[in-house]
């Protein structure tokens, strides 16, 4: 949503989405000898009703067979319509070619029909299984991101809010939304992209990763449609940073650094190094800051398989509340998703839990990317950086972090650390065209453009 010469998140909520499954009939249902004769006659107004008479008494002994088996699942609101279908797929219980099928309709919050369901009537169902979203996408014919027409929406209450968007509506059919047709005119909205890194040092005791300081850098006006040079993204006031960083288990931040903080704070006119005396405050000050941001895109070097999955099982180790953490997206979420075992093996990419926890972001993984665009003999970011960005890395192992601790210097020398990683792998997506060339793909291919990110 635009308000000046600015854009603002807002989150759409399509309601009564209705299941739309096929009951493949038995060759007895529509006798193809009988449909043809009548189809032939049916080029008036009053030969069609009259097909459409016959068709649904033809079909009424599939109909009964069909609504009984709803019942056993508890499906009472539905709709039954006998309609024309041309099937062109494998399955070899479908018939090739067009064909007459009973067209089921009834709403999602109702149970899914098992797709093995069988009948005297019918051998067949299709699209038992498709979600909502896939549904709402083929019905609509949206092929990737594009400008939307919404009409009749109601502006959600604040206390009904489903997402952390800064604007979200209602609407009461997904037929109230449809793709602009004079879309081509409109200027592609920018996008905000927000790079993350973790800097984190291993419990021995539990073998676990655990974070102590997390850097982000923003840049808050990305084209999508075209590939940025350098100087567009870097110019001054798009670009913003902060660190977080928390103190070590039972000891003290080392003299100066507080006030080395307050001053870069003060001199900048922000936080742009907050400190912190526990995991937790850590963890909830970066929520606080990234939904600040409200970015659209987060990018990291294997953030898919190692930042947002310690990030997020972190969050549920230190009991951080379901207000703050769910802010690492922009559904509001009471429970956490189910999070498969932290895996640290570069290029594992972000598990189903990971990527329902994120939803309504975009995640932007350099390392999958450039393992798809690049030839390179290592993926590293300091490989990368050294032969894509012209650039040295210091590598920088959880080991390495405790005795940093010892000093002002060598502390700021690790959020130094950790902004740089953040800003190569920002820079590596610039350098990549990422966002402009998976959009492209996504367009072409109708497919879901964070899909499209971590193929």
């Amino acid at each position: 949503v635009v308000i000046g010469k600015r854009f603002h998140s807002c989150c759409v909520v399509v309601k009564n989405m209705q299941r739309c499954i096929y009951a493949i009939p038995s060759s007895s249902v529509f006798p193809r000898d009988t449909i043809s004769r009548i189809e032939k006659n049916s080029t008036s107004s009053d030969a069609s009703l009259s097909l459409r008479a016959t068709l649904h008494e033809l079909s009424s002994g599939l109909k009964s067979e069909v609504a009984e088996k709803l019942s056993d699942l508890n499906v009472s609101n539905f709709v039954m319509t006998p309609v024309k279908r041309n099937y062109a797929f494998e399955r070899t219980d479908v018939p090739i070619g067009e064909q007459y099928v009973l067209k089921i309709n009834y709403p999602y919050k109702d149970p899914a029909v098992p797709a093995d369901l069988r009948g005297d009537h019918f051998h067949a169902l299709l699209g038992t299984n498709n979600s909502a979203l896939e549904l709402f996408l083929i019905k609509r014919k949206i092929k990737g991101p594009s400008w939307l027409s919404i009409s009749k929406f109601v502006a959600c209450p604040s206390t009904q809010r489903v997402s952390w968007c800064k604007f979200e509506v209602t609407v009461d059919s997904p037929k109230d939304i449809s793709v602009l047709m004079t879309s081509n005119t409109l200027e592609v909205p920018p996008v905000v992209v927000a790079a993350v890194n973790l800097k984190t040092i291993i419990n021995e005791k539990h073998n676990v990763h655990e974070i102590v300081s997390a850097s982000v850098i923003c840049c808050h006006q990305v084209k999508i449609d075209t590939p940025m040079r350098s100087e567009d993204w870097q110019k001054r006031g798009t670009i913003s940073h902060f660190t977080v960083m928390r103190k070590l288990e039972g000891s003290i931040f080392p003299i100066g650094l507080t006030k080395e903080a307050s001053d870069r704070n003060q001199k900048a006119g922000s936080n742009v190094l907050a400190l912190e005396s526990s995991e937790r405050a850590l963890l909830n000050r970066l929520m606080i800051e990234l939904s600040k941001l409200d970015c659209d895109v987060l990018v990291g070097h294997n953030i898919s398989g190692f930042d947002l999955d310690v990030l997020l099982h972190r969050a549920q180790t230190c009991k951080v509340p379901s207000s703050m953490w769910s802010k690492i997206g922009r559904l509001r979420r009471s429970v956490m998703p189910r999070l498969t075992k932290g895996n640290t093996l570069y290029g594992s990419g972000a598990s189903p839990g990971i990527m329902s926890c994120i939803a309504g972001r975009l995640l932007c993984d350099t390392y999958l990317c450039s393992r798809d665009l690049l030839r390179e003999v290592s993926y590293s970011l300091t490989q990368l950086a050294e032969t894509q960005l012209k650039k040295d890395r210091r590598e920088v192992s959880p080991h390495d972090i405790p005795p940093m601790f010892q000093s002002a210097g060598t502390l700021l020398k690790l959020v130094e650390y950790g902004e740089t990683d953040a800003w190569l792998s920002l820079e590596l997506m610039f350098h990549l065209s990422v966002l402009p060339l998976t959009r492209q793909l996504t367009n072409i291919s109708g497919n879901l453009w964070g899909k499209t990110l971590q193929v």
